[in-house]
């Protein structure tokens, strides 16, 4: 005879409860799980548009265009050539009573002259203001000043770069670029197209590189919104280039401020080389110590050409000799220096006096 066993009926009740906690917890958890997911999401898409996180190898337009997908650089290091450079200015390319080669005299002398001791020639293309110092058709329906007959055109320019190139050197071309950060949206389309048009231009005649100066003035420029606007930039600006390498020139500030490293690389994935940009007052011997000190790994990860801009002959001589004893001669003069004033024999005699009386105490 079968007995009801009311410790085994009350087990089976049990084993069954619990099987349906499983299940129900097993629901919770899943739906709480995809609930918080959508809600991480949704806070990464609104960091992306407002702030530094979130900004990737996409570009974000707005909702109604499509995302560019920009691939790594080659390589991707952001590191450029090793160059010791100094600087001519387009003023003294054109010839005042011509010469064998269509270029003045001075111009391929002052090359003869600075290739014995350096490797790279910079041109500015642009003056500080933005304005373009040489006519092209391509770059008149953008420029910032009308045709002018006294500026050298693209056949001069095509003749100087291959004077330089004749003589062994790498020739960069240099602009100040006409994108301000703080503008609308409206004007950063018609600067870039400008800018981008003096790109092709570069790589026309035959510039090995075009440095862009002057995009990015302090790290607080380095917005958000701003970085997705120098993205846009370098992505026409390389494309523009073609062959010609390109390189993003940022202050030494930039470079100092740790949390900007992100935006940096980024930068990088443009398919651009890095540079620092220094001041007049920035190019002094004891500022370059103390970017030498405080960078030293970011100069020698990079590569990083450094941009003087060196008062007179002295203080260039100066930096030289800095950045050889330090080993990194990786440099570009963006001007000419003004002649070092010469001292007078009665200074050099204080200056001796002064001295020999510091010996004596």
């Amino acid at each position: 005879m079968n007995f009801y066993n009311p410790y085994t009926g009350s087990k089976k009740k049990r084993n069954i409860r619990r099987v349906i906690m499983v299940l129900i917890s097993a629901i919770v958890i899943t739906g709480a799980t995809v609930i918080f997911g959508n809600y991480l999401k949704d806070k990464a898409k609104k960091n992306s548009k407002s702030d530094y996180i979130g900004i990737g190898r996409e570009d974000i337009y707005a909702e109604t265009e499509s995302q560019v997908i920009i691939p790594p650089s080659k390589g991707g290091s952001g590191a450029s050539e090793s160059v010791k450079g100094f600087c001519v200015p387009l003023g003294i390319v054109t010839p005042d009573d011509g010469t064998e080669n269509g270029l003045d005299r001075l111009f391929t002398d002052r090359l003869d002259k600075a290739a014995e001791y350096n490797t790279g020639v910079l041109i500015p293309l642009t003056g500080d203001d933005g304005y373009l110092l040489y006519n092209s058709d391509r770059a008149r329906e953008y420029s910032r000043l009308p045709a002018n007959p006294y500026l050298p055109d693209m056949t001069a320019l095509k003749a100087a770069v291959a004077e330089a190139k004749a003589k062994g050197l790498r020739v960069t071309a240099y602009i100040v670029s006409g994108v301000t950060l703080k503008a609308g949206e409206d004007e950063y389309d018609d600067a870039i197209a400008a800018d981008s048009r003096i790109a092709a231009d570069v790589a026309e005649v035959g510039f090995d590189e075009i440095i862009i100066g002057s995009l990015v003035e302090s790290p607080e420029d380095i917005t958000g919104e701003a970085s997705h606007v120098i993205l846009r930039y370098l992505n026409q600006m390389t494309a523009a280039a073609g062959n010609t390498d390109v390189g993003l020139s940022l202050p030494p500030e930039v470079y100092l401020k740790a949390a900007l490293s992100p935006q940096i690389e980024l930068f990088i994935s443009r398919s651009v080389f890095l540079t620092m940009e220094l001041t007049e007052d920035q190019s002094t011997e004891s500022y370059l110590s103390y970017l030498c000190e405080n960078l030293a790994g970011t100069l020698s990860v990079y590569n990083m050409r450094i941009l003087l801009m060196p008062a007179d002959e002295n203080v260039a001589e100066s930096l030289c000799d800095k950045l050889k004893a330090v080993e990194h001669e990786n440099y570009l003069f963006t001007r000419v220096p003004e002649e070092a004033p010469e001292i007078s024999e009665e200074t050099q005699t204080e200056a001796t006096d002064d001295a020999s009386d510091d010996e004596e105490e």
